[in-house]
């Protein structure tokens, strides 16, 4: 019977029995944890930096809550104009708080980047400072100790490259810049992370401080409503860029 395809005028060629489908899923199964482990692999061996660039498109209503809070911090210094507890604009502004309280929002850190290139394998730590300011803590590197031998590697690269031009070491100069210190709504949605590093604002080079940036969003607020819309590009920076050129020639 076996040999006879056609019993009972019946032919079982192109028909698939679940041992077949299964044996295709596990297959597939197979191809895919395969292909997962290699880039696990390709990963630890050539690191990619902590911090990629990104660019996100954002609604200025974003920054509502940044603004009603400049408002209330302005109410803050201006004396009262009677003897009231507080005066009418205060008490708007208190009800507008607990209108906007839990809503997107981002804060920023000032912190300086030390001329390395090892920088862009750490993120900052970011936490509570004193009068529940965020704070840079700590710098954080690779945990997994074949990681931190391959970042060694790309590191020595660029030492290597030194040596063979005959440039003499320069020691690092210091840079000022921005950090995202704390991010919600849309903003984290779209991919900013804590720690992140804000190096360009509506396609324009940011060179400010916190407080800058901080007063850059809610004027774009104040000016265009819910309706406007601001370009942030975070992680856009030198010692990313050469940490990529230096990993791409390790093999």
């Amino acid at each position: 019977n076996a040999a006879n395809p056609m019993r009972h005028g019946y032919s079982n060629a192109g028909v698939r029995t679940n041992r077949s489908v299964d044996g295709e899923r596990e297959t597939r199964v197979s191809n895919y944890q395969r292909q997962m482990e290699q880039k696990a692999r390709e990963k630890l061996r050539r690191p990619l930096p902590a911090r990629m660039p990104l660019c996100v498109t954002l609604s200025t209503g974003e920054f509502e809550k940044m603004a009603l809070q400049s408002r209330q911090q302005a109410a803050e210094l201006e004396p009262a104009a009677d003897e009231s507890p507080r005066s009418w604009l205060r008490g708007w502004l208190g009800k507008g708080a607990e209108k906007m309280r839990g809503g997107a929002t981002m804060t920023f850190v000032d912190d300086e980047w030390d001329g390395s290139v090892a920088d862009a394998f750490a993120r900052a730590r970011i936490g509570r400072g004193m009068a529940e300011q965020h704070v840079v803590q700590a710098r954080v590197g690779p945990k997994n100790p074949v990681e931190q031998i391959a970042v060694k590697k790309i590191l020595a690269m660029g030492e290597r490259e030194s040596r063979e031009e005959g440039q003499e070491r320069i020691p690092p100069t210091r840079t000022q810049r921005v950090l995202v210190g704390s991010v919600r709504g849309q903003a984290g949605k779209s991919g900013i992370m804590r720690g992140d590093v804000v190096t360009h604002v509506n396609g324009e080079v940011f060179t400010g401080d916190a407080a800058d940036l901080n007063a850059c969003l809610v004027n774009a607020y104040e000016e265009q409503g819910q309706g406007g819309v601001v370009m942030i590009v975070v992680n856009a920076e030198e010692c990313t860029a050469e940490a990529l050129r230096l990993r791409s020639r390790v093999r």
